[in-house]
């Protein structure tokens, strides 16, 4: 849970200040005995030896899954954190549905706020994830040897790590984005190892999932500006009136959770369910008091 300090008014503080703060406020680490998600396989947290400056997120019975591979999502923390563990219930909940998710740094990593104007993790830390990630579905001694999906990958981040999503977007391998509660911050452009920017997102080449808290969410001008921004791609946009921590806290991640599960199983596993919340004249989201849906390329 988050500590007490939360109630600070989130939504009157500079972007900048809210990034250093982020990383003190988060909530405790989990045991790996409390991950399993809402999905048909129950998940496990570990860093992998050959992966140490990460943390995976898997279902825990591989041998289980036959013939069914799993699509690979790395994901960047708030703050630029540098703890794989910061969104446990997000992203446990994600791979209890059947993905292989690479989160930026090791468990239980650095917990103290990053210094201004530097980063805990960097957008290329994504790259390392993916490139880890295929490698080891093609080594022969490997756990994930022809497990995964090679062709179904994404990246995802929040906050700060949306920014960092976006930083490696070009990539040609990357199916799906999914940004939570963030996009091209003013704040961070021109700063050093950055280079994204607002002009940047005329030129992004997949399908992308924008989450946000409403209002009060820090995140929200930028988001809206994004969206005015993004062409020529299937864009949805989801905004409900949680703030910029969103149901990252709750169990399974809460709603936000929900929906980004829902949105990897329809990009990257094709499910035609899934694809019902999203797409549609009467989409799930679409008729749900809760949320608040823009939507541009999305039949």
């Amino acid at each position: 849970m988050l500590c007490s300090m939360t109630r600070l008014p989130f939504h009157k503080l500079p972007a900048v200040v809210l990034a250093l703060l982020l990383p003190a406020l988060a909530w405790a680490d989990p045991a790996p005995a409390d991950l399993a998600g809402s999905g048909p396989y129950k998940s496990v947290m570990e860093v992998d030896d050959t992966l140490p400056t990460h943390t995976v997120y898997r279902p825990a019975a591989l041998d289980k899954l036959g013939n069914t591979k799993l699509p690979i999502v790395a994901f960047g923390n708030g703050s630029c954190r540098d703890d794989g563990a910061a969104y446990f219930n997000l992203l446990a909940e994600v791979a209890s549905h059947g993905f292989l998710v690479i989160a930026t740094g090791p468990i239980g990593g650095p917990a103290t706020p990053v210094p201004r104007g530097t980063r805990a993790t960097t957008p290329t830390q994504l790259t390392e994830a993916l490139d880890w990630a295929l490698a080891e579905n093609a080594r022969p001694a490997s756990k994930y040897h022809d497990r995964l999906d090679t062709k179904a990958v994404a990246v995802m981040g929040h906050s700060c790590g949306s920014m960092q999503a976006l930083e490696v977007a070009s990539d040609q391998r990357i199916k799906t984005a999914v940004i939570l509660n963030g996009g091209v911050f003013d704040d961070y452009i021109n700063r050093p190892g950055w280079t994204i920017d607002k002009t940047s997102l005329s030129h992004l080449h997949e399908a992308m999932l924008y989450l946000d808290g409403g209002p009060d969410d820090l995140a929200y001008d930028t988001a809206e500006e994004d969206f005015k921004l993004i062409d020529g791609v299937p864009l949805f946009k989801g905004e409900m009136s949680v703030g910029h921590m969103a149901t990252y806290d709750q169990p399974n991640a809460g709603r936000f959770g929900e929906v980004v599960s829902a949105w990897l199983q329809w990009q990257l596993k094709s499910d035609p369910a899934a694809k019902k919340m999203f797409a549609g004249t009467h989409c799930g989201l679409c008729g749900d008091k809760d949320w608040k849906v823009t939507r541009k390329n999305i039949p």
